[in-house]
């Protein structure tokens, strides 16, 4: 739990998230999102950022990986109004995309220190009845993964 000072307020906001996953930014179409993921790239020293739920067409994106500091971003096009997923990423790390949908992203992340790994970044499909489609993408993703991509 992190707890936000509120502009010119004594109060906090709370956020729930696990940095390790990914944040839910809820509509980057709402220009209040932006500062709050702008202090938690900044309090966490993040290199690399997945956002979903982002809700903007990706022409956008653009304008948000420059408005959060980053130097490259990746975001594929979205099928309905809803969803949408988006990676960030800062020239400290290497990153290269190995495959993509318009509910995940993997990719390739090369580190000086810490080698190369895998990262995918996954956001469930809308409906309750396409929930097995979403379990079936990541089964088949770890399989991927575990092959060699």
């Amino acid at each position: 739990m992190l707890k936000v000072p509120r502009k010119n307020s004594r109060k906090t906001r709370q956020y729930q998230f696990n940095i390790d996953q990914c944040i839910t930014c809820r509509g980057l179409g709402n220009m209040r999102a932006i500062p709050k993921i702008k202090f938690l790239v900044r309090y966490y020293k993040l290199d690399i950022l997945f956002l979903c739920e982002t809700i903007v067409q990706v022409n956008k994106i653009e304008e948000f990986r420059y408005l959060l500091g980053y130097d490259s971003c990746f975001a594929p096009t979205r099928n309905s109004r809803g969803g949408g997923v988006a990676l960030f990423w800062r020239n400290t790390v290497n990153c290269s995309i190995v495959n993509y949908s318009a509910n995940h992203i993997s990719a390739k992340i090369e580190e000086v220190d810490s080698g190369a790994w895998i990262f995918t970044g996954f956001y469930g499909y809308p409906k309750v009845e396409e929930g097995i489609r979403g379990i079936l993408l990541v089964v088949c993703l770890g399989r991927l993964i575990y092959h060699g991509v």
